[in-house]
């Protein structure tokens, strides 16, 4: 369960940031990606440099690639901080968790707001 939920956040940070900045490698601001999901999500365990040696060719990462890259590795801190520390792991998952309903309790409030603007009844 709490996997799924980093697959989700990860993959929707990424796609969300890389969308917007175009198709190509050449055209997204990866240094500005990695600092994103470091302040927003999780630490990634690797840098551009490590990213353009992993991938070679960089004209041809598409977004799904990134993705994938992210996710695994996000995945991956996760299953190692289980093996680790499981009392930390309960921590991460009641942060992630939290994060998750945050996220979704912000926009269920926007959505309110909306129907009640709506309604006429946001005066």
């Amino acid at each position: 369960m709490v996997a799924g939920f980093i697959e989700d956040t990860v993959a929707r940070f990424v796609e969300d940031t890389l969308n917007v900045e175009g198709d190509f490698w050449e055209d997204w601001d990866v240094p500005s990606l990695l600092v994103g999901l470091k302040n927003a999500v999780y630490s990634p365990s690797f840098g551009v440099r490590d990213l353009v040696e992993h991938f070679g060719v960089t004209s041809r990462v598409t977004v799904s690639m990134m993705v994938r890259e992210f996710v695994d590795d996000a995945v991956d801190q996760w299953v190692r901080c289980f093996d680790d520390n499981p009392k930390r792991m309960g921590v991460v998952a009641r942060n992630t968790v939290l994060r998750v309903l945050d996220e979704e309790w912000s926009e269920h409030l926007m959505g309110l707001d909306v129907l009640k603007e709506g309604l006429g009844c946001g005066r």
